[in-house]
């Protein structure tokens, strides 16, 4: 995504009912993606966790053979085995193409490939498929769990859509995202049912606070997909689109779509990003397979049929209680309010904190009738259990608790670290696209220890706009390599061939471009403005998808000792992609840095803490 410093409200007229599809088979382009939705169907419908699909990733339709693993097997011998039956096939299809070059007879195993293939290929197309086998795990067992759970929400779900104009098997989404799991969290922390990011969720209204991570809150967290997906369509105007922009960052996919025309599937076969890959490019068909899966569940699992569970509704506090209250008041286990309220928080479980009025809490439908008649009773719970805040400390409704102030790490305490005094400031979440900025300056690099870290204040997303406009300009007719860029990229920000940029300055198409290589360009076809707008809004999205992928809120100063490595840094110590340390950094040669050079690393706001 490209970052936008402004906010954006998107109004509902936006959108109609005379737009959006009414059931599966109103879905744009479902009939170019018909054997791509073929095969999710599989996948989340005839093979479990335990099987292993080998298949070619630009053409689903060459599945070439399934692996059976057993679940007593350790993983490492399940990477082995999947390694050992990818070589397999690489050598078969090797075969199978110098069969078919030299006019030989093929082998029984070559002949079932060949057929697969069919009688158009061409053993170059053979030996290319041959380098690029992937294995996709399947998740029948993993689906059907989720189907089981949706039942209790997709009335609710449903009806959150069709209220803002959409079409209702929007509801259907979380089999992609999370398999309906309200308390699933992804390695890079997106969260609950809808796998939201903490920054694209307070731009949605979602509360995080000490109270409730309302991620977790499958209704909540369904209003703010659904103004999530609002906003999509009425930029992109295309489901394909906007539904892949859920996936891969609104930002992106509109520079995609002003690239390539403006339709998915010109966009999924012309568009080309180092980040635009097979999860991005099959978020939609795997979406479109869940919808005609959720046509007719129980044509795909046989014997199935919705169990007889309460669906989920919402009630809203008309006064502050706490939550055993609660639970005491509606006649139920606190455990089985947890259960359906997973995101508020274990002190809010605890009775340590009071849920303010006007905070929503899900019970089952049968429970309604019964909660509405104790609306009066819910009382401002005793003393020792209404927490206030002192004077001036009470942000956004939030409750602070009373307790001693925590003692703070000993680099960090009375604002002080090893190497000298660090102003600590506020840092601000790194925000969705669609957030407005308000950002500090980059301090300059304190004196920290070889090997160690320091502070060095707010990730400012302006300020690194700022550092990184000038890197890119263009200085008499040419530039510097800068981060991940290709021949491919320059060449599609001129509209040239890469062939042509090669000829221009002498190299071969094979050759790997390093860190401030010079580069010559030809502005035959567009112009330096166009041509530098064009590279800076690739880097801005590839940063903020990067940032918000990673979880980065806040920077450090490393300084650089002698066993130090920039990769090594990346990709073992910080967890990060090593493009993000070029990015903060861009000032800075990195191809020539040594023991003492102090670089800027950006790190999770939990990771600053465990550094410093």
């Amino acid at each position: 995504m490209r970052f936008l410093f402004y906010i954006f409200f998107v109004s509902a007229s936006f959108l109609t009912a005379a737009v959006s599809p009414a059931f599966a088979g109103d879905w744009p382009h479902r009939d170019q993606l018909r054997c791509e939705i073929r095969f999710w169907k599989d996948i989340f419908t005839r093979y479990d966790d335990d099987s292993i699909v080998l298949h070619d990733p630009h053409d689903l339709s060459l599945v070439y053979t399934t692996i059976s693993l057993s679940p007593a097997e350790s993983n490492a011998r399940r990477e082995q085995r999947i390694r050992a039956a990818k070589y397999e096939v690489e050598n078969s299809l090797r075969s199978l193409a110098d069969s078919m070059a030299a006019g030989r007879g093929l082998t029984a195993q070559e002949k079932k490939l060949y057929q697969l293939f069919g009688a158009s290929a061409t053993p170059q197309q053979v030996k290319i498929c041959a380098s690029r086998i992937r294995a996709q795990q399947g998740i029948s067992n993993r689906f059907y769990e989720g189907l089981e759970r949706s039942t209790a929400y997709m009335p609710a779900l449903k009806k959150i859509f069709r209220d803002k104009g959409l079409p209702e098997e929007l509801a259907y989404l979380p089999h992609i995202e999370s398999s309906f799991n309200p308390t699933a969290r992804s390695k890079v922390g997106a969260a609950g049912m809808w796998q939201f990011m903490k920054p694209t969720a307070k731009t949605f209204s979602l509360k995080t606070n000490s109270i409730i991570d309302e991620r977790y809150d499958p209704l909540a967290a369904s209003e703010a997909a659904a103004s999530l997906l609002k906003t999509n369509y009425s930029e992109l105007a295309d489901w394909g689109l906007a539904l892949t922009a859920y996936n891969y960052g609104l930002g992106g996919m509109t520079d995609a779509a002003q690239r390539c025309g403006g339709n998915y599937v010109s966009v999924r076969k012309n568009y080309c990003s180092p980040r635009f890959q097979f999860a991005s490019k099959n978020f939609y068909p795997e979406f479109l397979a869940a919808v005609e899966i959720m046509e007719k569940p129980e044509a795909y699992f046989p014997g199935y049929s919705p169990r007889n569970r309460n669906t989920i509704v919402q009630h809203r506090l008309q006064k502050p209680t706490t939550l055993p209250a609660l639970a005491k008041t509606w006649g139920i286990e606190l455990s089985r309010l947890r259960e359906l309220n997973p995101g508020y928080s274990k002190k809010a479980y605890d009775g340590r904190l009071t849920i303010p009025a006007g905070y929503t809490v899900n019970i089952s439908r049968g429970l309604a009738a019964q909660s509405q008649q104790g609306a009066a009773a819910e009382t401002k719970p005793a003393a020792k259990a209404v927490i206030e805040a002192p004077a001036g400390q009470a942000v956004h409704g939030e409750v602070v608790e009373h307790k001693p102030a925590a003692k703070a790490p000993p680099a960090l305490a009375a604002g002080h670290t090893a190497g000298g005094q660090i102003k600590k400031e506020k840092t601000p979440a790194v925000a969705d696209s669609r957030s407005q900025q308000k950002v500090s300056e980059q301090p300059a690099p304190s004196a920290a220890k070889d090997g160690k870290a320091e502070a060095a204040g707010s990730l400012s997303l302006e300020s690194l706009r700022r550092e990184i406009a000038p890197v890119l300009d263009v200085h008499e007719g040419s530039i510097k390599i800068f981060g991940d860029e290709t021949l491919g990229h320059v060449a599609r920000w001129l509209k040239l061939s890469p062939q042509k940029l090669c000829s221009l300055n002498k190299i071969k198409p094979t050759t790997n471009l390093r860190q401030r290589q010079k580069l010559l360009l030809d502005f035959s076809l567009v112009s330096e403005a166009e041509f530098t707008q064009a590279r800076l809004a690739y880097h801005l999205s590839a940063i903020e998808s990067m940032l918000r992928k990673h979880n980065l809120e806040q920077l450090i100063e490393y300084r650089m000792s002698s066993s130090d490595s920039l990769q090594q840094l990346a990709s073992r110590q910080f967890k990060i992609p090593a493009s993000l340390i070029v990015y903060f950094n861009s000032g800075q040669n990195l191809n020539s840095l040594s023991p003492g050079s102090v670089i800027r690393i950006p790190v999770s706001r939990e990771a600053a803490l465990h550094i410093l």
